[in-house]
């Protein structure tokens, strides 16, 4: 099974290739935006194509790789080189007959939250559990006791109703989801939406938690991963989704398909 990507940029943004060379673009940057020369932390930056993808030039990899098409800039003005475009945008969306949905898949530690701060612009609707769960106590992000769930969830439902029905005045939505690949293929034929699956294996899942710096607990986390990558074994078996190893890397074990 093949996973097609409605929206030009969409795979490429979703691919280990890109998701390597982001951050080593980000690594390069020390920290500094390209645009307006300002210090920031690292997860603050995006990596912007000069030149917006498109169904044309999504095969040439310098419009795509190539350095000088690519800005590391800092989320603000990330925002702001969007803003040039609204108008023009605007136009655009007066056409569609509805709002694009991305659901944003894959395992913990896989890069879905990276892929949507690079995608989405600010006037897109995001839906994120872990940030909800913050949002709505004194908890710091990834710290979820279960005497919120009830109240997080109809906070979800709610969103989800106003996606559904392309309520609200917002852009693009965008729903970030660890849960099994089944059924957010459910979900994504429920919204109308497009399935983004972003590519990681479970090695590389496992060495971003190692390095992870947030506070969360990492056994439970470790957990969370081979959990997603066991529910979801037909679809990996099926796609060959994240089985080829990185280049100086081999798997301590191959999946068994």
């Amino acid at each position: 099974m093949e996973k097609i990507y409605e929206t030009p940029g969409k795979q490429i943004y979703a691919s280990r290739k890109w998701q390597r060379y982001r951050l080593q673009l980000i690594h390069e940057a020390n920290g500094i935006c390209e645009l307006c020369g300002k210090m920031c932390d690292s997860s603050y930056l995006r990596v912007h194509h000069k030149s917006e993808l498109n169904e044309i030039n999504i095969s040439n990899p310098d419009i795509v790789y190539g350095r000088d098409n690519l800005q590391v800039i800092c989320a603000d003005c990330h925002n702001k080189v969007h803003d040039r475009f609204e108008n023009y945008l605007e136009e655009k969306r007066q056409i569609k007959l509805e709002r694009k949905v991305y659901i944003i898949a894959g395992a913990p530690m896989s890069g879905k939250t990276t892929y949507v701060q690079d995608a989405a612009t600010g006037f897109d609707l995001i839906v994120d559990l872990d940030k909800i769960f913050q949002a709505l106590s004194v908890n710091p992000l990834y710290d979820k006791p279960a005497e919120l769930t009830a109240a997080v969830f109809a906070v979800r439902d709610t969103l989800y109703d106003m996606i559904r029905t392309r309520a609200g005045k917002h852009h693009d939505s965008y729903i970030i989801s660890g849960r099994p690949i089944a059924e957010l293929e459910r979900l994504a034929k429920q919204m109308s939406a497009e399935l983004v699956i972003i590519e990681s294996s479970e090695e590389e899942c496992l060495a971003r938690l190692k390095s992870d710096t947030s506070g969360r607990d990492k056994d439970m986390w470790k957990k969370f991963i081979s959990d997603w990558f066991n529910v979801n074994k037909n679809f990996i078996c099926e796609t060959n989704y994240a089985l080829n190893p990185p280049p100086d890397r081999e798997f301590a074990q191959s999946p068994e398909c």
